[in-house]
C-alpha cells in the first residue's frame, strides 16, 4: 500500500490511502495529501481589523474573514472547537520529527471532494471568495481574513485567495497558530499582507500539552520567517491561569521578541473557561494587567484583550 506524506505542518503525516492527517482536514489520495476543506466556508463575517486581533494594521477599518474547518493542533481551551477540532475518529499521534515537505500537485486539489463534512459547510472558490469582500468596500472592508480555524493546513486556498485578492487590491490577512514547516512558511507568508500568530507560551511543556512537538521553536522561526518576507505581524499570547501566567515566562517571551523587533504589537489576552478546560477560572484581571506591564518595559505597542 503506497504511503503518501503531508508537506504543510511538522506533524508531516504519514497517511495510507484514505487516512486523514492530525489535523483531521488533510487526506491521502492518489498518492497525495490533499486538503478536505478547501474553499469549505463554515463561518463569514464582516469584522472589525481588531478584532484579528490585529491593533497597528489599518485601525477602524473592516476585514471579510472567511473560517472552514480542522487544527493541526488540539487546545483543550479552544474557543472555535467546534470547526478546528473535527472529525468522529480519535486524532492520530504526532510524529516527532518533520522531514523536508515539498510543493502540492494542484491538479488534484481543485477535484477533492471531502469524505466527510463534520460541520455544514458551504463551498466558496477564491473568486467567489473575493468578489463578495469587493462588495462590501463600501462598508469599510480592506480585504479577507483567514480565521476562526486554522488556515495553514489549507495552503492551497491561501495562495489561490491571495492571488485573487491582491488583482483585485484587497488584502489577505491570517490568524494562525504559526505550526507549519519553514519551507511552507516561506511561501505563504510571501503573499500575506498581515498576520496575528498565537505564541501561545514561552515553554515547550505548553506546546507539548497541546499537541506540538517543538512547537515553541517552530513558532519562534514562522514569526522571523513572516517578518523577513514583510508581512506586518502581531503576536498574541492567552494567558491561562497557572499555566503560562509566570512574570518571569513573560520576561523572557518579551526579551525574546524585543531581539527580534520591539515594534511588534504583542496582545495579552485573557482566558475564559471553554471546551475541556471548563475547570479553571477566567484569569485574573489583575493578572493580565500585570504581564502587559512587564512586556510594556521592552515592547513598543502591547494591548490586553478579553477583558
Amino acid at each position: 500500500m503506497s504511503v503518501a506524506q503531508c508537506p504543510v505542518c511538522p506533524h508531516a503525516c504519514r497517511l495510507a490511502e484514505g487516512e486523514r492527517g492530525v489535523c483531521g482536514a488533510r487526506r491521502a489520495k492518489d498518492g497525495v495529501v490533499i486538503p478536505l476543506n478547501y474553499g469549505r466556508s463554515t463561518a463569514l463575517a464582516l469584522d472589525p481589523i481588531e478584532k484579528k486581533p490585529l491593533a497597528r494594521y489599518y485601525p477602524g477599518a473592516s476585514v471579510y474573514s472567511y473560517g472552514s474547518f480542522g487544527c493541526n493542533l488540539s487546545c483543550s481551551f479552544c474557543q472555535n472547537w467546534e470547526i478546528s477540532q473535527v472529525g468522529p475518529e480519535p486524532r492520530p499521534s504526532a510524529p516527532p520529527q518533520a522531514p523536508p515537505g515539498r510543493r502540492w500537485d494542484t491538479r488534484t486539489i481543485h477535484s477533492a471532494h471531502p469524505a466527510f463534512t463534520p460541520v455544514p459547510t458551504r463551498y466558496l472558490s477564491p473568486v467567489e471568495l473575493v468578489e463578495q469582500a469587493v462588495a462590501l468596500k463600501p462598508r469599510g472592508n480592506i480585504g479577507v481574513a483567514l480565521t476562526y480555524n486554522e488556515p495553514l493546513i489549507s495552503p492551497e486556498y491561501l495562495m489561490d485567495v491571495a492571488e485573487e485578492a491582491h488583482a483585485q487590491n484587497l488584502k489577505l490577512v491570517v490568524v494562525t497558530n504559526g505550526y507549519i514547516l519553514p519551507q511552507m512558511a516561506e511561501q505563504v507568508f510571501s503573499v500575506v499582507d498581515a498576520t496575528n500568530i498565537d505564541l501561545k507560551a514561552f515553554n515547550q511543556d505548553f506546546y507539548t500539552q497541546v499537541g506540538a512537538p517543538a512547537g515553541l521553536a517552530i513558532v519562534k522561526q514562522t514569526i522571523q520567517i513572516a517578518l523577513a518576507k514583510g508581512c506586518h505581524v502581531e503576536i498574541t499570547t492567552l494567558v491561562i491561569p497557572g499555566l503560562n501566567d509566570n512574570p518571569e515566562e513573560m520576561a523572557e517571551e518579551v526579551t525574546w521578541i524585543a531581539s527580534v523587533d520591539p515594534n511588534i504589537p504583542l496582545h495579552v489576552s485573557r482566558f475564559h473557561p471553554a471546551h475541556h478546560m471548563m475547570d479553571r477560572p477566567p484569569t485574573p484581571q489583575d493578572t493580565v494587567r500585570q504581564l502587559a506591564k512587564i512586556a510594556s518595559e521592552q515592547l513598543s505597542y502591547v494591548y490586553t484583550g478579553n477583558l
